[in-house]
């Protein structure tokens, strides 16, 4: 109940500096959540969800807030500190020694840290307090700095025939652990792992949510008001579109989902940078902007999967 009631109110997402155009969707929102708190705690953390659930993107928005360079006032007003992010990419031919060879590395930054801290503080009283003056010294002397180790595509490892996610057991169980760690999959690992961490599973979007991320990434700042008003109806047009091929199984010529987020996305993306350009919203350019998206299938599998859908979501006028 907590965890939904602060979900709700985002009072979390009015402190965190994002970019626009960012849909500010569940599924983002959680995620931003769960990492925030991961690291504030230094709890190691594993956000798993399908491709497109906004798990990257939270990650560098966290990033972004939380690094001394780009560092969020407003989050060192409320006490947390200044991370530095080491990333690693995970594939198949991740071996165990690379990931132990990155986290020692992050530990040892971690260390060099520590010790330049401790020597600030045993700097001259007045040079302290001429650089406690001005804000940007206050930050500088006061806040402290942490390292986080970031694993993205944890799945792509789990797969390989060598296993080198298992020098994970003994890394998340030493008492004595300094760095952060935030890992990303898009898929479960086994459960010895997980168990050494915060599970958090990104559920997938249901219908309100995906048409409100749609609208999100489509009319936002969007000047010209009857173009917007026409946009808002092909949001609702696009978006029962990619439901019906999600949900279609019987007629779709794969048996796994060829689809996913990321297309739905794309097409919204394009259809709003069509708009943009010949100012006006036309069912060309509606039907244009799902072939692009929606394409990668042969000849006859489009003309038998997806044009019929175009037709009964978009009109029958699609001769050429």
């Amino acid at each position: 109940f907590f965890f939904l009631n602060v979900i709700k109110k985002k009072r979390y997402i009015r402190t965190l500096d994002i970019p626009p155009g960012i849909a500010k969707n569940r599924a983002f929102s959680e995620n931003l959540f769960v990492m925030m708190v991961g690291l504030a705690t230094k709890t190691p953390t594993i956000v798993v969800g399908r491709p497109g659930s906004s798990k990257t993107l939270a990650m560098a928005t966290v990033q972004s807030n939380l690094s001394s360079s780009s560092k969020n006032k407003r989050l060192t007003e409320l006490g947390f500190e200044d991370f530095f992010v080491m990333s690693f990419q995970c594939s198949k031919l991740t071996t165990a020694d690379l990931i132990q060879k990155r986290w020692d590395n992050a530990v040892a930054f971690q260390e060099k840290l520590k010790r330049a801290a401790t020597n600030g503080r045993e700097s001259d009283e007045k040079e302290e307090k001429k650089a406690s003056s001005n804000a940007s010294g206050e930050m500088a002397t006061k806040v402290n700095r942490s390292v986080v180790l970031w694993l993205d595509e944890m799945g792509l490892a789990e797969q390989s025939p060598s296993q080198p996610l298992k020098v994970l057991h003994k890394l998340l169980e030493e008492e004595d652990r300094i760095i952060g760690f935030v890992g990303l999959s898009d898929r479960k690992l086994d459960a010895a792992k997980m168990n050494r961490m915060v599970l958090h599973q990104v559920t997938q979007l249901n219908d309100d949510e995906l048409l409100k991320t749609a609208e999100a990434i489509i009319c936002e700042n969007s000047g010209n008001n009857n173009l917007h008003q026409e946009l808002s109806v092909a949001v609702l047009k696009i978006t029962q579109l990619y439901q019906n091929i999600m949900k279609d199984k019987q007629t779709s010529p794969f048996d796994f989902d060829f689809y996913g987020y990321r297309d739905f996305y794309s097409l919204a993306s394009s259809l709003k940078y069509s708009c943009n350009v010949h100012n006006e919203l036309t069912n060309d350019l509606l039907v244009e902007a799902v072939i692009r998206n929606f394409g990668g299938m042969t000849q006859q599998q489009t003309e038998s999967f997806l044009f019929p859908k175009l037709a009964r979501f978009f009109g029958n006028n699609l001769e050429q």
